[in-house]
């Protein structure tokens, strides 16, 4: 069991070395047990390493929350549960087979489409995970015994490894070529406008519209560096990429749909928005306007409203403050508020994920009168823009976030999407300018990459 041939850079440095040995290692012992496996069992190894971020350049999947200090990495697909089957997931993992200790390990990354279509989870597992959390690594290998031999499953492992620790590739600039936006500003205006005209009919208490910006870059995006950046320009916030159609999607979040812990539920609400200034005194005026504003603050309301509705049947002990707080990001402020819950007995984090998405914050209320309007304007969203991505552990606990302030990327090509609540108060203007300020996040982050 060695590394590929092909792999360029492979286990360069002696901690990538040492890493790839003790895999090595405890692939090994573990060939016996997983030889006498039954067939059709999903099987996994977890071996602690000491690996760094930048280390760690070849996945195709990633979760990282840098204020929790936690990042996952993945590659490659030990079982994919399709839309049908992902509630099976649960009893798959009674039946997990650990060839070693481990901690909640193995996971499984999930996706919910976007907001103006109907559910449908996608749920897979991938074959290399790399948990990186403080002051620990975690290596995770995952396979499902089919027909392969014990053997053979350890060579793909290890080949899989091999890619995944590979040294980053050098930074190449990249400038846009072309940009494009649609709809443009005035059918924005229009949009907007019947957007209110409908709530004032009592149709809608809120609706959310959202423009799609396209990009062309003069070279193919640097995902890898592209996440880096995110990540650190938004500590706040949820940043992942996970594969989607040809390309990848990939997004710096500040809406954490659901939280998991136990039976410990959380769920943010997001909604009202105002852009920071370079000025401290400005700046704390204009924090003060977000949480004096009338339309801010009922456009809040019914999200945290929302949630609650969502959630009621499914949980107990539900609270949240009543008045929200601030959520401060690099370019923008938020009102948030955080709403807690119980879980009722036999209600998992994919069944409540199901249940609060879409939220007023990404579609409108109520959900269809929402989703006809945006139908009748013509705006389908692509790149998994307002879905859900998020992962789950062997316990079934695990995270959540809508995708905002995203991109999809392929090659070249570049989708940006960014939207705004609309409710009976509201200035085209103003929302457009939101649109704008929002898709800062990630055209800085194209910048720098």
């Amino acid at each position: 069991m060695n590394c590929v041939t092909e792999t360029p850079a492979k286990c360069a440095n002696e901690g990538v070395e040492a890493a790839r040995r003790a895999v090595e290692t405890a692939i090994h012992q573990a060939i016996p047990r997983l030889d006498k496996i039954e067939q059709g069992r999903l099987a996994s190894i977890c071996v602690p390493v000491s690996l760094a971020l930048d280390q760690i350049a070849g996945w195709d999947c990633c979760w990282t929350a840098p204020s929790e200090h936690l990042t996952f990495f993945g590659r490659g697909e030990a079982t994919r549960f399709s839309q049908t089957e992902a509630k099976s997931f649960s009893s798959e993992c009674a039946r997990w087979v650990l060839l070693t200790a481990g901690s909640r390990a193995p996971r499984a990354f999930f996706t919910l489409p976007p907001a103006t279509e109907p559910q449908a989870p996608d749920l897979w597992v991938p074959a290399i995970l790399v948990e990186q959390g403080q002051g620990h690594a975690m290596v995770t290998l995952t396979a499902r015994r089919n027909q392969e031999s014990a053997a053979a499953i350890a060579d793909d492992w290890m080949r899989q490894l091999c890619l995944m620790l590979v040294a980053p590739s050098r930074p190449v600039h990249s400038d846009a070529l072309a940009i494009v936006s649609k709809p443009d500003d005035a059918i924005w205006r229009g949009f907007v406008e019947a957007a209110k005209k409908a709530i004032v009919s009592g149709s809608l208490t809120k609706i959310v519209l959202a423009r799609r910006i396209s990009l062309l870059m003069s070279r193919p995006v640097d995902t890898v560096r592209l996440v880096r950046r995110l990540a650190q320009a938004n500590p706040e916030c949820c940043v992942f990429c996970v594969p989607h159609g040809t390309g990848h999607v990939i997004a710096a979040s500040p809406e954490r749909l659901v939280v998991k812990r136990g039976r410990r539920l959380t769920s943010h609400a997001v909604a009202g928005t105002i852009g920071r200034r370079a000025d401290a005194v400005a700046d704390a005026e204009a924090a003060r306007a977000l949480m004096a504003s009338k339309k801010e603050r009922r456009e809040h309301e019914l999200v945290v409203e929302g949630i609650v509705d969502s959630l009621a049947g499914v949980c107990d002990e539900l609270s949240h403050p009543a008045e929200p707080s601030l959520l401060s990001l690099r370019r923008v402020r938020h009102l948030w508020t955080l709403v807690t819950a119980r879980l009722s007995e036999g209600v998992g984090l994919i069944d409540a994920a199901m249940r609060l998405h879409p939220t007023p914050a990404v579609l409108g209320a109520p959900r269809k009168a929402a989703r006809d309007l945006l139908a009748h304007m013509g705006e389908k969203r692509d790149g998994l823009y307002t879905g859900v991505v998020g992962w789950i552990d062997r316990d079934g606990d695990g995270d959540a976030a809508v995708v905002l302030r995203a991109a999809y990327i392929e090659g070249r090509s570049v989708a940006l999407w960014a939207g705004a609540g609309i409710t009976a108060d509201s200035d085209a203007d103003d929302e457009l300018a939101e649109t704008r300020l929002k898709s800062t996040t990630m055209l800085e982050a194209l910048q720098a990459t």
